[in-house]
């Protein structure tokens, strides 16, 4: 409900399956998966086109957009 009444929307993509991906959250939880090691640029809202254009490079793993 936290994300309906912050009206936030979480989509991605994946190549995983659901077995896969239904393991992973318990992997990132105990520490054997460091996802925040994923994330490789951070940008405020206020560059999303630098953002996009990062994202769009092979210069990135993952990039999040905050506001």
């Amino acid at each position: 409900m936290w994300f309906h009444y912050h009206e936030l929307t979480v989509s991605g993509t994946s190549g995983a399956s659901p077995a896969q991906t239904a393991h992973a959250p318990g992997l990132i939880a105990s520490g054997a998966a460091p996802a925040t090691d994923l994330i490789t640029h951070h940008f405020p809202l206020a560059q999303f086109a630098g953002a996009l254009t990062t994202m769009a490079s092979d210069q990135a793993i993952k990039v999040t957009i905050e506001p």
